[in-house]
């Protein structure tokens, strides 16, 4: 698998959302309708589709290949990285499968209405700034793991390969969510 320690979420609205989870592969083309060397593609690891990566690179031939992995529950997919800006990849490969509109939507948590708790689920929290990050911490498998919800939408936890962890954390984004709303 891969390692990760941080993740972003996406909700995809789109009326035929099983019609764009598939692997997906193009290069860019330039004005005259040819070609360039900008590669995209999104490739799921199994039939589930719950996990898979988005590949990038400007120069396919000669450039670095950027690969950046994510999960899948429902609709909302989990980039693993903390890098904002690669969110404008998995968009521009998900626009490139359908012609219609596809809405994307960057899942933030309400920090004015999370402030005010202490608990929530199994989560602890220890700071909270209503303009910039929740923290806390949360036991799975009888070990502490500290993690920030940051208001770009940035969420950070300890370096891992857990599955079950990741999933963990994410349950826990979904919870405060829906609390904050």
């Amino acid at each position: 698998m891969f390692l990760f320690s941080s993740a972003i979420a996406i909700e995809v609205i789109y009326y035929d959302f099983q019609s764009i989870l598939r692997n997906h592969s193009f290069f860019e083309k330039n004005g005259n309708k040819s070609n360039t060397n900008s590669f995209f593609s999104l490739h799921y690891h199994d039939e589930t589709k719950k996990t898979g990566e988005i590949h990038y690179t400007k120069s396919f031939e000669y450039g670095a290949l950027n690969v950046i992995p994510f999960v899948r529950t429902e609709n909302t997919f989990f980039i693993l990285t903390s890098s904002v800006q690669h969110i404008k990849f998995f968009k521009k490969v998900i626009n490139d499968i359908v012609d219609d509109k596809i809405i994307f939507k960057k899942l933030l948590i309400n920090y004015e209405k999370i402030h005010l708790l202490e608990k929530i689920d199994g989560f602890q929290i220890m700071k909270t700034d209503s303009s910039f990050e929740l923290s806390g911490i949360i036991n799975f498998e009888n070990k502490r793991y500290y993690l920030k919800f940051y208001s770009n939408g940035v969420i950070t936890f300890p370096l891992t390969n857990n599955m079950d962890l990741l999933y963990e954390v994410i349950s826990v984004f979904l919870n405060l969510r829906i609390l904050g709303e």
